[in-house]
């Protein structure tokens, strides 16, 4: 399943975009796919307050929500199953009822 993960280059990091938040070290490393077959790994996590722009307006979640926090010369955020399923989407189930619809 691939989780929710933040990804900062190690020179802006996480407390240049928020000093409050608290990133703790994973006492595993966590691999998780970015995009395509594409690979990373996490060695942090933190809870965010999120606000995801969406077409029928912004959604923001009533509690923080676990992220992953991964070092890489890169910005981006990768919305995974995790968070998905928060918000009641399941895209497995998407995926197969369009797949049912195409046969």
């Amino acid at each position: 399943m691939v989780r929710t993960a933040l990804l900062l280059a190690a020179r802006t990091g996480l407390k240049t975009k928020d000093p409050t938040v608290q990133a703790e070290e994973l006492e595993i490393p966590a691999k998780n796919q970015a995009y395509a077959s594409s690979w990373i790994m996490a060695d942090k996590n933190a809870k965010l307050h999120l606000l995801i722009h969406t077409a029928a307006g912004p959604i923001q979640l009533m509690s923080a929500v676990d992220v992953l926090i991964v070092d890489i010369d890169d910005e981006a955020f990768i919305v995974g199953n995790d968070l998905l399923h928060t918000l009641g989407i399941d895209v497995d189930r998407h995926l197969e009822m369009l797949a049912e619809r195409t046969r």
